[in-house]
């Protein structure tokens, strides 16, 4: 009977799952836990083209409140009217956390309507999702639970009409799935 050979080879495989994975913590295997991903959508109201109606995220009115720790996937801006693009008169879009004070603390994503040549997204278009690129630190991205996050326009020079929009951000719940609710 060949039974309980298999099932000692079956118990034999799981003592060398559990011996050699780092993410073994006593009863729980936290490398099985669910895998959550998520997207949220944030209004952006249109900054005018005289430089002076910059937004900082703690004036906008939707913010998003991190449910758990989490990691931003991507993020795109969905504009509802063109934002021609210019070299030296261009927004500065990001995504950024949000400080206790209400300042913005952490950048997460950003892009510029800067020209492509000079390393901006370019015009943006109606109804046209832009990638907004997330930051090279990769620290942060992540974000930990309860942080605020929401979004901020800045204009160089005299500015760029930055029409009403909608920033969307992809992200993933990080942590054993007892860690958060959904």
């Amino acid at each position: 009977m060949s039974r309980h050979n298999d099932m000692q080879r079956a118990a034999d495989a799981v003592t060398k799952i559990e011996a050699s994975s780092t993410e073994y913590d006593g009863d729980k295997k936290v490398a099985a836990r669910t895998l959550v991903r998520r997207s949220f959508s944030i209004p952006v109201a249109a900054v005018l083209a005289n430089g002076s109606g910059a937004i900082v995220p703690n004036a906008s009115p939707v913010q998003f409140r991190a449910p758990a720790n989490i990691r931003i996937l991507g993020a795109q801006i969905i504009p509802t009217g063109t934002s021609a693009e210019h070299a030296s008169n261009n927004a500065q879009i990001s995504l950024k956390t949000l400080a206790a004070n209400g300042a913005t603390d952490v950048t997460i994503a950003t892009a510029n309507t800067a020209p492509v040549v000079n390393g901006g997204t370019g015009s943006l278009a109606a109804g046209v999702p832009t990638t907004i690129a997330l930051v090279s630190n990769v620290a942060n991205t992540r974000v930990t639970k309860g942080t605020v996050i929401g979004p901020a326009v800045a204009q160089n020079a005299s500015g760029v009409l930055t029409t009403a929009s909608t920033i969307q951000f992809d992200y993933e719940l990080e942590g054993p799935y007892s860690d958060y609710s959904v």
